[in-house]
């Protein structure tokens, strides 16, 4: 809108607007604590993660984020509902709550936290699928990944079919899922084997199984994303498993760092840059390490052919070696 005219709308607000008011208002108290207690452009690559304020990460930075397969950091995901619910259920257990109280302010987070963020495709399928997951616990029943994903995939479709065709976000989120279900565990039985038959007393082990977890899953999410990515973005991050396991590990200890500090923060102001200071450390190595390993011209291929066609051939393929690979295992297994 170039000239865009407000004015303000008679009579009051519902009890639905104001309750959503006061969550915004909210959402920019935190921002502006973590703003005033941050410099650029880490405060504005923290508002992002925590907050959901991806326009807060300068043009450059995304870019640089881009080329090295880093994106994923700055769009609330599943990995920050899966955290967060973590961390929180982990607290409530640990200041003495039965675990039905917990699960209930888990049900009521898994509600708020997508809300405040800006209910994006992915934290919406996450806080879906995460709610079946805890309702299975609390109820004592078990829970299917793939049930959770196709029931939270036909919820949001119910509430807005256009999210399968134009929403790239919702396209992502649930390919990348499906492929943590179905490819996930095909690549780590390649190298679980050989870990499992190493000694156990090699202290190394458990290392190398996540930095082999965080490369498998960086290979899974662009194998079943590939045509996507490529057709929408025209681009190809060759040296995306390398950042990811340089960078992924902070992801948990930062946003945990960011929580200690907006609570202490909002207790004692005077001392917020010192309360802040471990996540500004981890925030500066994410930059340092994103922008190193993107300056080389080769880390990122142009990809300016592609179309649709092309991808139902890829995934159809894609299918069929799955299948085949599956009933591979299988056979192997009863063997």
């Amino acid at each position: 809108m170039y000239y865009p005219k407000v004015t303000q709308a008679d009579g009051q607000l519902n009890a639905g607007q104001n309750f959503f008011r006061a969550l915004i208002r909210f959402k920019q108290r935190l921002k502006s604590l973590i703003d005033s207690s941050l410099p650029e452009p880490e405060a504005g690559l923290a508002d992002a993660i925590l907050l959901g304020y991806r326009r807060t990460v300068e043009r450059e930075d995304l870019t640089i984020f881009s080329r090295v397969g880093l994106s994923h950091m700055i769009a609330i995901s599943g990995s920050h509902i899966t955290i967060l619910s973590a961390m929180l259920i982990n607290f409530l257990l640990a200041v003495g709550l039965s675990r039905p109280r917990a699960l209930r302010l888990i049900f009521l987070f898994l509600f708020l936290y997508p809300l405040v963020t800006g209910l994006s495709a992915s934290a919406v399928r996450s806080a879906i699928m995460g709610g079946l997951s805890f309702l299975a616990v609390y109820y004592g029943r078990g829970s299917m990944m793939i049930n959770a994903l196709m029931f939270s995939g036909a919820l949001m479709l119910v509430g807005n079919p256009r999210l399968l065709r134009d929403d790239i976000g919702f396209q992502l989120s649930f390919l990348a899922v499906l492929g943590i279900i179905y490819i996930y565990p095909l690549i780590g039985s390649l190298y679980e084997r050989r870990l499992i038959s190493s000694s156990r007393k090699n202290r190394g082990r458990k290392i190398l199984k996540n930095i082999f977890d965080t490369i498998n899953l960086t290979l899974v999410s662009q194998l079943i994303t590939l045509p996507i990515l490529l057709i929408n973005f025209r681009q190809f991050s060759v040296i995306s498993p390398l950042a990811n396991v340089l960078v992924v590990w902070t992801f948990a200890p930062l946003l945990a760092a960011l929580i200690l500090g907006l609570l202490a923060a909002a207790f004692l102001p005077l001392f917020a840059v010192f309360w802040f200071l471990p996540a500004y450390l981890l925030l500066k190595f994410i930059f340092v390490i994103s922008g190193s390993l993107a300056a080389p011209g080769w880390v990122a291929v142009p990809f300016t052919h592609g179309n649709w066609y092309q991808g139902a051939i890829y995934y159809a393929v894609l299918l069929l070696a799955v299948v085949v690979w599956r009933r591979a295992l299988a056979g192997n297994k009863r063997r």
